[in-house]
């Protein structure tokens, strides 16, 4: 039973990765609205929502035997022929994978498993070259920012394997004082929130979308990260000294080859003209009204109400997908 569980989760969180596709695409450019912490939140969220849909849609397709274990539901299974699949916890089904649900099961184990050894080679090439950062630059006066000696661009910050800043000489030598409190204060920012490991997360969790879509969300989800870092940054200085400074360290690395290898989070690396006018226009981001932030309870408290009805359609939908596709 938990194999056709696990298998109902991933059919549901296949079919609500599309239709979100069809609905998040047209409410990006309205969120670009919204202030960089709560749409990167927001955007996170989106990026896991299939799998959080598919797991409560699964609960609810399960909840008809909970409730006839409890007494509060009459026995589902007896509408069933024997010979059917029905979705249960108490009573098992006697039907055997198709040809079809063979070559599903298979290619879901294979793809799985393509994504997660290639993330998982992208993190350790990314350790590797930290750690190699680590012992090639000298410490600085601040214990989270190490220099490197060198004439090539960097300004980057990582946690793993320890929170860093690495900014390198010509950078540093390219930047007035107050930029680079800007530059240190966007990075450790990065530090706080964690970004990078947020990010990795999101690459994992989003691996349900159509490529073209995924790409956008996490493009999207990049720049709000960017722009939380630099509303950090235009805390500490002035907001013109944060724009200059972004220009400039983009200058400087727009003769040099990317460092791939490195992950984190780099100071200029995408969206610098979204990023610059977010910082010299003070009105870019918009209030949330206050009706909106009690949405997502409005919307638990409905879902809840109509716990009932939803449970008897996803139970039969999830019956639907694993005999149309499985079975």
């Amino acid at each position: 039973m938990w194999g056709v569980m696990i298998l109902t989760v991933l059919l549901f969180a296949l079919l609500f990765a599309g239709a979100l596709t069809l609905t998040l695409g047209r409410a990006f450019p309205g969120w670009r609205r919204m202030r960089p912490e709560r749409r990167s939140r927001a955007l996170f969220l989106s990026a896991a929502a299939p799998w959080i849909l598919g797991v409560i849609a699964t609960g609810l397709a399960m909840a008809p035997s909970i409730g006839w274990a409890m007494g509060l539901h009459p026995n589902h299974c007896e509408e069933h022929q024997a010979a059917l699949l029905h979705l249960c916890l108490i009573h098992e089904h006697s039907m055997a994978l198709t040809a079809r649900g063979y070559a599903f099961v298979g290619g879901a184990f294979a793809i799985a498993a393509f994504g997660a050894s290639t993330l998982a080679w992208k993190v350790r090439i990314a350790l590797r070259a930290q750690r190699i950062f680590w012992r090639i630059s000298a410490p600085t006066g601040d214990p989270q920012v190490r220099r490197l000696d060198c004439e090539r661009p960097v300004a980057h910050s990582s946690t793993a394997p320890r929170p860093v800043v690495f900014v390198s000489s010509g950078v540093l030598a390219a930047l007035a004082p107050a930029e680079r409190r800007a530059l240190y204060a966007h990075e450790k920012a990065h530090l706080r929130r964690r970004d990078d490991w947020r990010m990795l997360a999101a690459r994992a969790l989003s691996c349900l979308y159509p490529p073209g879509f995924r790409r956008r969300l996490l493009g999207e989800l990049d720049l709000a990260h960017e722009q939380s870092c630099d509303q950090a940054a235009a805390r500490v200085v002035n907001r013109r000294h944060v724009a200059s400074a972004i220009v400039k360290v983009e200058k400087l690395m727009a003769g040099a080859p990317p460092i791939g290898a490195l992950g984190g989070s780099a100071f200029a690396a995408s969206n610098i003209e979204a990023r610059i006018y977010s910082l010299l226009d003070g009105d870019a981001f918009a209030q949330t009204p206050v009706w909106r932030k009690s949405f997502l309870v409005w919307g638990l408290s409905a879902l809840l109400i109509m716990t009932a009805p939803l449970a008897d359609f996803f139970h039969h939908l999830g019956e639907l997908l694993l005999l149309t596709l499985i079975f």
